[in-house]
């Protein structure tokens, strides 16, 4: 396959992000190897229940066919006790839709390693091993009503909020999402364009919203609870997100509930008319005009 970046240029960036995903291990504390030994993968799949639940993950046999098949199967070891089992994995196999990708399907790091820069190494490590065998995209699918996910895929990462699949994964089984529509956006992370810098935007905090945008807003926070404007979306609104959504959907279900089915008619509607999430900021999305290809 012919590289769209050139062969000259995949060569240099290829050699960058190795780089980076040496720099990133190292300040995660972790080291990053390929598992495909049985008890390599089953290791993994432990990791995937302790995060998602049973059934939340691959098949002992389903992740070993991905491993032999030359998916990306990654697990993150402490580097200082690796013989004491992953701290985190990754799991993802080549599709062909709409051009040559990674599917990064699932990425879990342990409760006691979470934040600690985990999660962004292991996602570096795969940048690296795909543009190492000229795979230049890969894509994931992340729910828009995690905040704090959709900021790490776009500003930490620099992937783009393509597509919006309402209940992409029909009813799931697994222990964190079993009770909720399984609403998606589609990331496409360009593996070639240059890593965002340190961002210096505000994380979300545990606890609701943080401050009150001053654009235009498509959706709202109105005492908690979502207010629908009721305007054609365009590009510049705002789209406000409970800031700790998960949290929220454990303590009070009927307004979780309420978010879910408001922002799956609000972001429906921005990306039918061809928008998208352009940016992340403390207590939302701000709409931008879409990209095609």
């Amino acid at each position: 396959m012919r590289s769209p970046a050139g062969d000259d240029v995949l060569e240099k960036v290829a050699a960058e992000a190795s780089r980076d995903a040496g720099r990133a291990a190292a300040a995660a504390g972790v080291t990053i190897r390929t598992a495909e030994s049985v008890s390599e993968l089953e290791a993994l799949i432990s990791v995937g229940e302790a995060v998602w639940g049973v059934n939340g993950t691959f098949a002992s046999a389903e992740m070993r066919a991905i491993a032999f098949a030359g998916g990306v199967v990654l697990g993150a070891y402490d580097a200082t006790d690796e013989g004491g089992g992953p701290v985190g994995f990754l799991v993802g196999f080549l599709g062909w839709n709409d051009g040559l990708h990674l599917h990064s399907h699932q990425t879990g790091v342990v409760a006691g390693r979470r934040g600690s820069g985990v999660g962004y190494a292991l996602k570096l490590a795969q940048r690296d091993v795909c543009l190492s065998h000229g795979v230049e995209e890969v894509r994931w699918t992340f729910d828009p009503l995690v905040l704090r996910n959709t900021a790490f895929n776009l500003r930490r990462l620099g992937a783009r909020a393509a597509r919006f699949l309402p209940d992409f994964y029909g009813r799931m089984s697994d222990s964190v999402n079993s009770d909720d529509l399984s609403d998606r956006i589609e990331a496409v992370w360009r593996l070639a364009d240059p890593l965002p810098s340190a961002d210096p935007a505000p994380v979300p905090e545990a606890g609701g919203m943080l401050g009150v945008s001053a654009r235009p807003a498509a959706l709202i926070s109105a005492g908690g609870r979502p207010e629908e404007t009721g305007l054609p979306p365009s590009a510049g609104d705002h789209v406000a997100i409970p800031a700790e959504y998960l949290r929220l959907r454990q303590g009070d279900p009927g307004c979780a509930r309420a978010w879910r089915l408001a922002v799956r008619r609000v972001l429906g509607a921005a990306y039918a008319s061809g928008l998208r999430i352009g940016q992340v900021d403390g207590d939302g999305y701000v709409l931008t005009a879409g990209e095609s290809g």
